[in-house]
């Protein structure tokens, strides 16, 4: 950012980044000891409205929305490419159209249960024995 905020207006925009009322903002970066609230929420109020102050809290924000797009937009490419991916064996499969069909709100909590016991009873087996118990379970959820 081109304009350099001072420390207590950036405590300020950090605060109502924060989640906190103007007033409780302007407290926390402020000496306001001396001070009715009614001049605190009117220097709140004016500091809110600073060109600065403004452009700084949409700055944090744009940071946490751009990283929260990214970070669902990679994982759900990624899950996708593991369900499609010809090489990739037969449980990666099924665990990555898991993740995606539970992003997608496509499972209930039958299948939800169907899909922990099956984590559980396979860790432990053979890849072969594994896939087999994979049919076997798939099978019985679609009768």
């Amino acid at each position: 950012m081109t304009n350099k905020l001072t420390i207590k207006q950036e405590r300020y925009a950090q605060g109502l980044f924060a989640g906190l009322s103007q007033r409780e903002a302007y407290k926390q970066a402020y000496n306001t000891d001396k001070m009715t609230d009614k001049t605190i929420d009117e220097e709140s109020c004016r500091l809110a409205s600073d060109y600065k102050v403004s452009a700084r809290i949409k700055e944090l924000t744009d940071v946490v929305v751009e990283r929260a797009i990214w970070s669902v937009e990679e994982i759900l490419k990624d899950i996708k490419a593991i369900a499609l991916d010809p090489d990739a064996k037969r449980f990666e499969k099924l665990k990555a159209l898991e993740l995606g069909g539970k992003h997608l709100g496509m499972f209930t909590e039958k299948i939800e249960a169907i899909n922990h016991n099956l984590n559980d009873d396979i860790s432990s087996l053979s890849d072969a024995d594994r896939e087999k118990r994979i049919d076997e379970l798939m099978n019985k959820r679609n009768k």
